[in-house]
């Protein structure tokens, strides 16, 4: 409201939503789902406050309005079991450059690691309502024994390094009351430490590393009669 002072000073887009693990056992339908809410969600956000941002910017000379997009480091470092949140989060990461580059507006990415919510704590469950949906054929290919892999480290990626969530919203507070806040804010020790080694790796010893983070299940090897029998 101009006659009154006031300014648009600050937008925070944080939906988010998981579904599906790895690639093959998660139905494309859930791959839209977690797309919808996590990255149109927020380009949605985005695109209904713009205009106001723009305005403001124009015509009253408020440079100091900003927009906070919640990603995750899962933006950042790919993960194994949960391909359809990854892929919504690095979607982030490109939307929150172009919107920083693109329109002169302060945009802020918020990635945190691991913390207490429900989201994190539902991982383990996530993959055994995956492993329900998929084909027979599927689950004899795999073998329940990668089930329970899957499972146990789902669970343990998710405990082992488990933040008070209370970080994030500080982070949050922060990226809308700092004058100048960062491009993007870290959140977490093992976010901060990972991200320094994780950017200077090549692609060849992100594939080499990534398994001290994040073990891969081992896939039971089909004997060569399953394997005649699959190709046949």
């Amino acid at each position: 409201n101009d006659k009154k002072g006031r300014r648009l000073h600050g937008l925070v887009s944080n939906a988010g939503v998981s579904f599906g693990t790895t690639v093959d056992w998660t139905p494309l339908s859930e791959f839209e789902k977690v797309m919808e809410v996590n990255y149109m969600g927020a380009v949605r956000v985005v695109k209904a406050f713009y205009p106001l941002f723009a305005t403001q910017k124009r015509e009253a000379n408020y440079t100091n309005g900003r927009i906070v997009v919640t990603g995750s480091m899962a933006g950042m470092v790919v993960g194994l079991v949960c391909c359809p949140y990854n892929d919504s989060k690095f979607c982030h990461e490109s939307f929150s450059y172009a919107l920083r580059h693109s329109t002169e507006i302060k945009t802020v990415t918020i990635n945190p690691c691991f913390h207490k919510t429900p989201l994190a704590d539902s991982a383990s469950d996530m993959v055994r309502k995956s492993w329900d949906k998929i084909s027979p054929e599927l689950k004899q290919e795999y073998g329940t024994d990668f089930l329970e892999q899957s499972s146990e480290i789902a669970l343990e990626l998710s405990t082992r390094l488990m933040w008070d969530a209370t970080n994030v919203i500080n982070a949050m507070l922060n990226a809308v009351e700092l004058v100048s806040p960062p491009p993007r804010m870290l959140v977490g020790t093992d976010a901060q430490s990972g991200f320094l080694l994780w950017k200077y790796l090549s692609a060849e010893a992100h594939d080499i590393a990534l398994p001290m983070f994040s073990p891969i299940p081992k896939k039971p090897t089909l004997s060569p009669k399953d394997e005649k029998e699959k190709t046949s």
